[in-house]
């Protein structure tokens, strides 16, 4: 994924959160509760339309004001989309708003014109990828827009919702273990220096190792997806038996993440395990462990959204930690 994207995206995080704080902080001051996953989710949708389309969703500033905005169309199709992502395990209506919503951006991105500079979007990077302005193209068509918005679809289903649910979770393992708070408050006084209010950058992130093995670890003990189904392209040899091209596969990632015959103490939320003796870990990580961490799949159809999720995860457990610390 291209490093100006998630250049883009880490500032994108920052500036989200720090419109967003100040709201958040005073409900908390004045004894309000409220969801935090759901705001976590309508948040991770914020950030991926904006990173995906360059066109804002609301969605947070809508849950922080109650409803209370002025809904334009525009607004009510982003309200559509959120809701939609939620129900999508139960109802395939998620259809009837995704190509719509999508729609109503792709056609004014639909060429980019002759000398423009690439912007850090999604969707240019994209179309970029897919036409002619690639030099490292071979394909002498234009996508069709069509092919675009699922392509896009994709990425915004698979950053909303597990987007805000992992992150939902990797906040209550960092609240349940202090040691793990003070490390994380550590690292970030080491990187970031004493000025935190200044944005920090992807090169700054890309430091923060022990928050990133935070990541993984909550990643390792609740997966967002812990199962997934594959169908073989050949004859495949499994477990001393021969299977006929096109049988189906269920992979239960789950079991494979948690399974005590390939990780140390799997119900303890240790994120020393996934660092090397360098960085502080105890190196407990062998080639082994290594392939059987899969939260995002792994092969050549590992989730394409991963770097994102990542990215945005590390950079609110900063921004959350400065906050709150």
């Amino acid at each position: 994924m291209a490093t100006k994207f998630l250049r883009g995206l880490v500032l994108c995080v920052q500036n989200q959160f720090k419109a967003s704080e100040e709201r958040w902080k005073s409900k908390i001051k004045d004894g309000i509760e409220f969801e935090f996953s759901e705001w976590m989710r309508y948040f991770a949708t914020d950030i991926q339309t904006l990173q995906t389309t360059k066109q804002r969703s609301y969605c947070v500033a809508l849950f922080d004001t109650n409803n209370k905005l002025v809904q334009s169309e525009e607004i009510k199709k982003s309200l559509e989309f959120t809701t939609a992502t939620k129900k999508f395990f139960s109802s395939f209506g998620f259809f009837i708003f995704i190509p719509q919503f999508l729609m109503d951006y792709v056609p004014e991105k639909k060429e980019l014109e002759e000398g423009a500079e690439l912007d850090s979007d999604l969707l240019d990077h994209l179309l970029i990828a897919h036409t002619l302005k690639d030099p490292d193209s071979k394909n002498n068509d234009n996508v069709a827009p069509i092919t675009v918005i699922f392509i896009t679809w994709d990425i915004l289903l698979g950053g909303t919702d597990s987007t805000g649910n992992a992150f939902s979770f990797l906040l209550y393992y960092i609240a349940k273990n202090p040691n793990v708070l003070v490390k994380i408050r550590k690292e970030i006084d080491e990187v970031f220096g004493p000025d935190q209010n200044v944005e920090f950058t992807l090169e700054k992130l890309d430091k923060c190792h022990y928050i990133e093995a935070s990541v993984k670890e909550s990643l390792r003990i609740i997966l967002l997806a812990p199962y997934n189904a594959r169908i073989s392209d050949g004859i495949e040899n499994i477990a001393g038996y021969n299977w006929p091209s096109g049988t189906s596969f269920w992979i239960d990632h789950q079991t494979l993440c948690n399974n005590p015959d390939y990780w140390n103490d799997v119900e303890t939320f240790n994120p020393d395990r996934f660092l090397s003796k360098n960085h502080g870990g105890s190196s407990e990580l062998s080639e082994f462990q290594k392939i059987s961490f899969t939260p995002f799949g792994c092969g050549l159809r590992t989730c394409p959204g991963r770097l994102i999720a990542m990215n945005i995860m590390k950079s609110l457990v900063v921004l959350f930690i400065e906050s709150i610390t």
